[in-house]
């Protein structure tokens, strides 16, 4: 597994910032290059997030990465 790589968790657009949305946390967890399966089970559980969460959601990873994989081996 790749060294996690840092996400900028507020785009700018000069004057105001944005959050990032679900879609930006996504290409995130693709370029972290996880096996399919937890790639898609962290997927899965980042749209049960409300999108005030996805900062929570980051800074937690390797929680849910464990509990993806975890349920995955008793699959």
């Amino acid at each position: 597994m790749s060294e996690i790589n840092k996400i900028n968790l507020k785009i700018s657009d000069g004057s105001d910032q944005q959050s990032i949305t679900a879609q930006d946390v996504i290409k995130w967890i693709k370029k972290q290059e996880y096996d399919p399966n937890t790639e898609n089970g962290l997927i899965k559980l980042l749209k049960k997030y409300p999108t005030n969460s996805y900062q929570f959601f980051i800074n937690n990873i390797k929680k849910y990465v464990s509990q993806v994989r975890k349920k995955i081996d008793n699959e």
